[in-house]
């Protein structure tokens, strides 16, 4: 093994303006490295974190460790008092003295090493506020240009980035659908059968192409009436599996495969388990089925996650979904499969859950991933330049406009601009880093309306500005 070093500390303290409550945790990022300049990528570890007081060989008047996972680029996010702990983060008297942070650092199975310590450029304002006295000359950050009460503005600022998204609508299909399944294929959008306003399960194939703005129909169609289906494209060729036949009312286990070069159809060898509202994803040269449901009787959630050999030509269980929810919806992100919401009952918008998991494919683990901020149903998920982007759905409220970017990096969800109209059952792909969402259910004035709409999202950077504040 080689060794290994922390290259990195930083100590980012909580941004506040003001606040109502005293927070009970401090962010910490550590970026670590192999001596040879390498990043110590995907490798779990112990990181064992103490507070010290007055200098770096002082007292530790806190300690905590946390179980931690690198990620591809060796970097290690944790809160400061949510580690496993014998002691009471909250009785820390911040204003007392100087303090230092700690790092030690165990790979699996072996002894902790002491790796650095690292004074707090400022104590987090809000939790200084809980203890007796705020040290003079304590800074604090803030997006609020307005100083709290015995602060002062330094005269300085930050000037950071953060990513936004902007939506644009499209020209429209020419057919209203909801629950279509949708894949793009050299710069052109392919949405399959679906729910019209005439059939259930429709056999109909619009194709988009997105260097003209312009639809057309296909004359070779899918070779069943299909609903509640998913795709996605590998090597090429894209393939539909799950969904809801016409005529049916179970999960389907077949699999289609649509040639664009060839324009005609095939199938593979048949899914494990029948579904529908299930997920299908492309990753290193495999597919992965994902979730779903296996019959509108039964309303049973299928938690089978399936990987597809092409070579092979066979689809093998992989793992089985913990605490599996209904009408989830799943992406995948850096070799992750990460399964975004859903509810307790399926197809209820009442009982939506925020849950996110993720599984990691190669080291077949399941990790609680943060919270979405809207729960929600019939929504879609998918990645943009390394951003989960959930858009539209239903939930407890009714349907949903919001749409939520996730950061793989810092383990958060933030909001970015909605989509023109709440919009649940629709579905979506991205070309480039280009994100299109198709179809849906819009509830206009009450009157729920199957949609043509298409809109596209692009991703660009916003500059924010960030004050210093030091207290009086």
């Amino acid at each position: 093994m080689k060794k290994l070093l922390i290259l990195l500390f930083a100590v980012m303290c909580a941004v506040v303006s003001a606040q109502n409550k005293v927070p009970q945790s401090i962010n910490y990022q550590t970026l670590i490295r192999n001596t040879d300049g390498t990043y110590l990528a995907n490798t779990n570890l112990s990181l064992r974190v103490s507070i010290i007081k007055g200098n770096p060989t002082g007292t530790a008047v806190y300690t905590e460790t946390h179980a931690v996972s690198t990620s591809k680029y060796g970097q290690v996010n944790v809160k400061i008092g949510e580690g496993s702990t014998n002691n009471v983060f909250s009785t820390i008297d911040w204003g007392s003295d100087s303090y230092f942070v700690k790092c030690e650092m165990a790979l699996s199975g072996g002894s902790y090493k002491e790796v650095g310590v690292t004074p707090f450029s400022s104590v987090p304002y809000a939790l200084c506020a809980g203890s007796a006295k705020t040290p003079t000359g304590t800074g604090i950050l803030s997006f609020d240009a307005d100083a709290p009460s015995g602060f002062g503005f330094s005269g300085n600022t930050i000037t950071t980035t953060k990513t936004v998204g902007h939506w644009t609508t499209m020209a429209p299909m020419g057919v209203e659908r909801r629950y279509v399944a949708v894949a793009s294929v050299n710069n052109k959008i392919y949405v399959f059968g679906g729910e019209t306003n005439f059939d259930f399960a429709s056999t109909s194939v619009e194709v988009y192409d997105v260097t003209t703005n312009m639809w057309s129909s296909l004359t070779t169609v899918l070779p069943v009436g299909l609903t509640l289906g998913a795709a996605a494209e590998l090597g090429g060729k894209i393939y539909i599996a799950g969904g809801i036949a016409k005529g049916t009312s179970v999960g389907s286990n077949t699999v289609h495969v649509y040639d664009p070069d060839l324009n005609s159809w095939a199938t593979v060898a048949s899914l494990n388990n029948g579904r529908y509202t299930n997920s299908l994803v492309a990753y290193n040269g495999k597919l992965y089925a994902i979730g779903g449901t296996n019959s509108t009787s039964s309303s049973t959630v299928v938690t089978a996650i399936e990987e597809y050999d092409l070579s092979a030509n066979k689809w093998t269980v992989l793992t089985n979904i913990p605490n599996a929810l209904g009408s989830s919806i799943a992406t995948i992100l850096n070799g992750k499969i990460y399964i975004v919401s859903g509810s307790t009952t399926i197809g209820d918008a009442s009982k939506v859950r925020s849950t996110v998991l993720a599984y990691d494919i190669t080291l077949n683990t399941w990790e609680d991933k943060a919270p979405i901020l809207e729960s929600r149903i019939g929504h879609t998920v998918s990645v943009v330049d390394g951003k989960i982007i959930a858009v539209g759905g239903s939930g407890i409220n009714g349907y949903i406009a919001s749409t939520e970017m996730y950061n793989e990096l810092t383990n958060t969800w933030q909001k970015t601009e909605n989509i023109s109209k709440a919009n649940m059952a629709l579905r979506s792909t991205v070309v480039g880093e280009v994100l299109y969402i198709v179809g849906g259910l819009n509830d206009m004035s009450g009157s729920i309306t199957k949609v043509n709409t298409v809109e596209k999202m692009s991703l660009s950077n916003q500059e924010q500005k960030m004050y210093i504040h030091t207290s009086n």
